[in-house]
């Protein structure tokens, strides 16, 4: 019995790959104040691919300031949740 490997690559981002989403995402803020925010994710053990689940969270809250701090809040309590969201998001 042959063992199948995942349907598709997991995306890995860099920091860099963040910051230029952050400029994309978010023009009408300083990159550094959303960066603030995003890096509330990645603090304790347990909140794990940091840059991954970033970018997953810049891609859900298309630019809405209030919609981004909902998501960093929900990765926090479940990242996996969110990243199932991103990858089934056709935005």
């Amino acid at each position: 019995m042959a063992v199948s490997t995942y349907p598709y690559r997991i995306p890995a981002y860099t920091r860099k790959q963040v910051i230029q989403g952050v400029q994309q995402n978010f023009p009408q803020h300083t990159p550094e104040r959303i960066m603030d925010l995003l890096d509330l994710y990645g603090l304790e053990p347990n909140e794990q691919q940091r840059e991954r689940v970033q970018m997953a969270i810049l891609q859900l809250s298309n630019g809405d300031l209030h919609q981004l701090f909902e998501l960093i809040e929900l990765a926090k309590h479940d990242y996996r949740s969110l990243l199932h969201q991103a990858d089934h998001s056709y935005v």
